[in-house]
């Protein structure tokens, strides 16, 4: 050995042109192993093609390397690799034990075999299963390369050691200094980005507050920023540190982030500059379509800019990053994900708006103007209704009326075409003759349709174009922009904050003067018409609309809570509001699915005074996708003391005064195996809609009186977690839940934000004010 190490070479001429074979052989086998790894996952530094060179290099080292090593290191590196690799590569680590076994146990060394050996664990080892945690993949496989290395550098000559040694401590006094240079370069980058985030919050606040010209020099000087910071992470010197493991995926996603961001805030200075929404004006019910249409391209380059921005940001690889700048990166690519998803459906809605508003022919709609009192699954009973009509962006109000004057001139059952789940469902309400019925569905998109078929058979009524619906929430958030309106017969000017009170409670209380008689009802009807009109005037002879934003913050949370829902006839405009969420649609869910409706079956007013609470417990066995619910819901009619009036209380079926008689719907994609009523059986309504079983229960709750119905569910879901869709319904009170999944066969949830776990049960109890998807992962036994 000491003379191998010294540089000593046989002088048998058959004994070298044997070892220059085995070299060619194991260079052969280096090679191959090498463009077999270009073909591995590995992404060391973030960068293809340099990537493909380092799996190309590590490949082909560790071949070689074996080869040279000590024979039980071949069974240490073959066997972590036979062990915890997965798929073919693991079936090439197992052939490269099996050589390490007999090469340990037969006469002399054998470098082909080595190499044979190297080829079969380095596929294995850059190719080790991606579920683990980042980073695991990589400090195994390292761990098993080390004896290798160490082995193989000591059987080395003594001068190939010096050289190699002299090679290692010069690359590495090379990578000192770019390490050096990068971590200098970056600590006055975050200064300067600091300086861009700043300001671009203080562009935003001034985006708020309607200051457009402050809101476009904050921008600007975000952008200088965010474009310093860039310059400096980008220098040419620090070029070579984007090609480094470890450190190249940082340089990259600094930069990266940097100059996505000097590139937002330019756009968005520019955007903020002439597309100003303060600019519109709507002044005697008019829109000045030519300023709609200038800045359509400006919002559609600024939708574009945000989704190059967030295509990069979601390209930079987070495996090697630092957990900092790892949580950093995530939220900016929430936050582009989300303005993306704003100014695509913005520039769409200004390209729209004209269409919208009669430029090319003119339009008409229906406001459907609904009362979640006397519940119903698309959110409340139909009292009233307006006509609107639009022309070369000049809105007008044509008609408004009661449901009531809508039946008396549909009279006899109106002809319907469809949707076809709608009148196999709904047929038996008889929506043709009784138009108040058209709210039954949950999904929005067939109530318009069904309105749009309706309205025009009405004697007086005009084809429509699209529908929208309200109720007193949304009406009382317009009323915010509006400000105060004198309605002649209220003693208080109408108003944002009483509103909704007033339409969903006290009206009633008004315009009582005992038994139901139709003096009461018509001074009520006109006074609700007149309300409607008056705000609809306030709105149209604004000057100037809100900032954006505010319009955003005031109206995007009734969107969301379907009280303001909106349909067209013509496909684009109707994609364009299921983009916005306004179209009301019945949610698609991946996993399980509570949709719980109420429908008013009195009727009356007393679902005002109604509160719900639903308790899930599930059990969910995550490998084999089955899940067993339970589902109690509890009904508190909540009447206070005192007398009620008549139209509130009232009920066609003989119950007591204030009795609540309501049909409960529950979808579930379950099937049902029990159902109690108060701990008794009860009979329950089977039917399926929108892919979902539907159960019906009919139930009467007295004053002050709690019905309890548990629902006992089973079926298969999904496997890899479990998801829950709960379905809003926009009630006066908003349902209370309580959800408990316990896992079977689990290790335990994977903590998920607001989820309460407690071994291998979670928790979760909120206020269902919206559509919500739950989702929760459990680990594996």
């Amino acid at each position: 050995m000491d003379r191998w190490r010294a540089g000593w070479r046989p002088v048998d001429p058959e004994a070298r042109q044997a070892l220059r074979s085995n070299a060619l052989v194991v260079w052969a086998v280096a090679v191959t192993a090498a463009v077999a790894a270009a073909f591995a996952h590995g992404r060391p530094t973030g960068l293809a093609a340099v990537d493909v060179l380092w799996r190309m290099g590590v490949a082909a080292t560790v071949t070689v390397s074996v080869a040279r090593a000590r024979r039980w290191t071949w069974c240490l590196v073959a066997g972590v690799a036979a062990t915890l690799g997965a798929g073919w590569p693991q079936a090439l680590a197992l052939v490269a034990l099996v050589v390490a076994v007999v090469a340990v146990f037969g006469d002399g060394r054998r470098r082909v075999a080595g190499a044979i050996v190297g080829f079969g664990s380095a596929q294995a080892l850059l190719r080790l299963p991606t579920f683990w945690p980042a980073r695991t993949s990589a400090v195994v496989a390292a761990a098993a390369l080390l004896p290798v290395a160490v082995s193989a550098y000591r059987v080395l000559p003594r001068r190939a050691q010096r050289r190699l040694r002299y090679g290692v401590l010069g690359a590495g006094g090379v990578l000192f200094i770019l390490c050096w240079a990068f971590v200098l370069a970056t600590i006055g980058t975050r200064t300067r980005v600091e300086v861009g985030v700043t300001r671009t919050r203080q562009a935003v606040a001034a985006a708020r507050a309607g200051d457009s010209t402050a809101a476009a020099q904050q921008f600007r000087l975000a952008a200088a920023a965010f474009q310093s910071a860039h310059d400096s992470i980008s220098s040419w010197y620090l070029t070579p540190v984007r090609v480094l493991p470890l450190v190249g995926p940082h340089a990259t996603a600094i930069s990266v982030a940097t100059g996505q961001g000097a590139s937002l805030a330019r756009v968005a200075a520019g955007t903020i500059r002439v597309a100003d929404i303060q600019r519109l004006r709507f002044a005697n019910g008019m829109v000045d379509l030519s300023q709609v249409r200038a800045m359509a391209p400006v919002l559609g380059r600024g939708a574009t800019s945000l989704g190059r921005a967030d295509r990069a940001i979601a390209g930079i690889p987070r495996t090697w990053l630092v957990p900092a700048l790892g949580q950093r990166l995530d939220e900016l690519a929430k936050q582009v994900g989300t303005a993306r998803n704003d100014a695509e459906i913005a520039a769409t809605a200004v390209d729209r708006l004209p269409g919208l508003l009669g430029a090319d022919g003119p339009r008409h709609y229906l406001v459907l103007f609904t009362t979640p009192a006397e519940s119903r699954s698309a959110g409340g009973f139909l009292g009233d209704f307006a006509e609107i009509a639009a022309a070369q962006g000049k809105v007008t109000l044509q008609r408004t009326g009661q449901v009531a004057d809508l039946n008396d001139l549909l009279g006899p059952d109106k002809k319907l075409t469809g949707p076809p789940g709608f009148l196999q469902y709904y047929g038996p309400q008889r929506p043709g003759r009784y138009f108040q019925n058209v709210t039954a569905s949950p999904n929005f998109p067939d109530v318009g349709n069904v309105v749009t078929q309706l309205y025009p058979q009405a004697a007086g009524g005009e084809p429509i174009d699209g529908v929208v619906l309200m109720d007193p929430y949304a009406l009382a958030a317009i009323l915010q922009i509006t400000g105060p309106v004198a309605v002649p017969g209220l003693a208080e000017p109408l108003n944002g904050r009483n509103a909704a009170d007033l339409l969903l409670r006290r009206q009633y209380f008004l315009f009582d003067q005992g038994p139901t008689n139709s003096l009461d009802q018509h001074l009520r009807y006109d006074f609700l018409g007149r309300a409607g009109q008056a705000a609809f005037e306030a709105l149209v002879s604004r000057a100037t609309l809100p900032p954006a934003r505010q319009l955003v913050d005031l109206l995007g949370p009734l969107v969301q809570q379907r009280r303001l829902l909106a349909y067209s006839l013509h496909p684009d405009e109707e994609q364009l509001f299921g983009r916005a969420g306004l179209d009301g649609s019945f949610p698609h869910a991946r996993g399980d699915l509570v949709a719980m409706f109420e429908d008013n079956a009195g009727p009356n007013k007393l679902d005002a005074y109604l509160r719900r609470e639903l308790d899930y417990h599930v059990t969910y066995d995550d490998r084999m996708g089955s899940t067993t619910a339970v589902a109690t819901i509890r009904l508190t009619n909540d009447v206070p003391a005192g007398a009620l009036p008549q139209e509130v209380g009232y009920n066609r079926h003989g119950e007591a005064f204030a009795t609540n008689e309501t049909q409960v719907r529950f979808d579930s994609p379950l099937a049902l195996q029990s159902a109690t009523v108060n701990g008794a059986d009860a009979p329950v309504g089977v039917g399926s809609e929108f892919g979902m079983h539907t159960y019906t229960s009919a139930v009467s709750i007295p004053r002050g009186q709690t019905f309890t119905i548990v629902l006992r569910l089973q079926g298969a879901t999904r496997r890899g977690g479990y998801d829950l869709t709960l379905v809003h319904q926009p009630l006066v009170n908003d349902d209370r839940v309580h959800v408990t999944v316990q896992g079977v066969r689990a290790r335990g949830p994977v903590p998920v934000t607001g989820w309460l776990a407690n071994g291998e049960t979670s928790q979760m109890s909120f206020d269902l004010n919206r559509d919500k998807v739950l989702h929760l992962r459990f680990g594996r036994r």
